[in-house]
């Protein structure tokens, strides 16, 4: 079997936006300007203003045809993966109820809609299918990240602004039958890059690393390469882990339980010391939470990437000035990058490993479709865009171990 280098994610990306196991934070631009500390009890927009959704058939839903029944509110995404995971759920809750005075409207920010319809095929949400493409409705209802899930009474007034696990057939009829419900409201506070940097003297440290418990709407992090500065804000420590030590999930063999607490993270070196910096975050990391890292060679199931015979390859080759990768709404972007980037940047989205042998050496500018739960989306794009031939097999690779150290 041929065994696969030690992998390294460094150059990967330049911002790195993560966190989809809490919620997926939407881009900037499309936040309020203020952000209200709760909406409960206030008229519902739209309800009472004339205002519509769009269904996926280009027909207006009317918010006042709504009105006289408790209404679910889910804004979700098809790249967004907890809103993916949730699914199930509401389908169940839906089912469970149905007959009664309730409507579930599914109101998905894609922007593609083919790609909606096609996701919606396969799996379907529960009752109405609408489409808030210029996340108008989203931001109306104060959205942050997603999912966002509020619940309209029959009044058309908002009974509560929570996360859809916090929902269950006892809460829903009690809003129903005009019972106050008391629940878990959904945290609006933002993630931030720059929480590290105020220092009440204006003097920034030379050398530090901080790892703090917070609670935060999405997750961030940064670490432009070859920085001597790592700074996160609500990830999870499996996340932390992977990233300090340049490993995408399929490479990281996690034998701890997951734990839903977020952190805040900074590292920070002297400029001239960068190659410091990782190992100083690894170290932290082991030493607070007691861990034993280390890296093991696995056989593992692949994806292995060769040129098709008699075919040239789709890859652009760069004329950018910098380096970076990056998913945006269900599309990965590429420039100036190599193979093993490109491997890395598809491992994280199939969840397996890939491998290389097509024996390309140069940088390339690439843009691939994908989907969180349908990993043949972006393996068929390998084939139909980039001309690549992508085929499962095993391989011997080099794979981190998470566990606790025993002390």
């Amino acid at each position: 079997m041929e065994t696969m280098r030690t992998v390294s994610a460094r150059g990967l990306v330049s911002v790195l936006w993560v966190g989809f196991a809490a919620a997926c934070q939407m881009p900037s631009e499309t936040l309020p300007k203020q952000q209200k500390d709760s909406m409960v009890g206030e008229i519902a927009p739209g309800f009472h203003s004339g205002g519509a959704l769009q269904t996926l058939e280009g027909e207006d839903l009317k918010f006042s045809t709504l009105r006289g029944k408790t209404v679910v509110l889910e804004f979700w995404a098809t790249w967004c993966i907890p809103c993916i995971r949730v699914i199930p759920h509401l389908n169940d809750l839906a089912a469970k109820l149905s007959g009664k005075p309730i409507a579930f409207v599914s109101v998905s920010t894609d922007g593609d809609k083919p790609r909606l319809r096609e996701f919606l095929k396969k799996t379907p949400t529960p009752g109405i299918s609408a489409w808030d493409p210029d996340r108008k409705w989203f931001n109306a209802y104060q959205g942050i990240g997603i999912p966002h899930t509020v619940i309209v009474d029959a009044a058309g007034r908002i009974a509560g602004v929570t996360s859809p696990w916090n929902l269950s057939v006892e809460v829903l009829e009690k809003i129903m039958a005009g019972i106050p419900v008391n629940l878990p409201q959904k945290e609006t506070s933002e993630v931030s890059l720059d929480w590290d940097r105020n220092w009440v003297d204006g003097i920034e440290p030379l050398t530090q690393v901080i790892i703090k418990p917070v609670s935060a709407t999405g997750s961030a992090s940064m670490y432009p390469p070859g920085s001597n500065r790592f700074v996160a804000d609500g990830l999870f420590l499996e996340t932390l882990i992977r990233l300090a030590y340049e490993a995408p999930p399929p490479y990281v063999d996690y034998r701890l339980p997951h734990q839903e607490r977020q952190y805040r993270v900074s590292a920070i070196v002297p400029k001239g010391q960068e190659t410091r910096l990782l190992p100083l975050l690894r170290e932290a990391l082991k030493s607070s939470f007691g861990l034993s890292i280390y890296w093991e060679t696995q056989e593992k199931e692949v994806l292995v990437l060769k040129q098709l015979p008699g075919k040239k390859s789709g890859l652009t080759p760069s004329r950018a000035e910098k380096s970076a990768s990056w998913p945006v709404r269900g599309t990965l972007h590429g420039t100036m990058q190599t193979m093993e980037n490109l491997c890395l940047a598809v491992a994280e989205w199939i969840e397996l490993p890939v491998v290389d042998e097509t024996g390309l050496s140069g940088k390339y500018d690439w843009e691939l479709p994908y989907q969180p739960d349908d990993p043949s989306v972006l393996i068929g794009a390998l084939n139909k865009e980039l001309g690549l031939e992508a085929k499962r097999s095993h391989r011997q690779i080099q794979v981190l171990v998470v566990e606790n150290s025993g002390q």
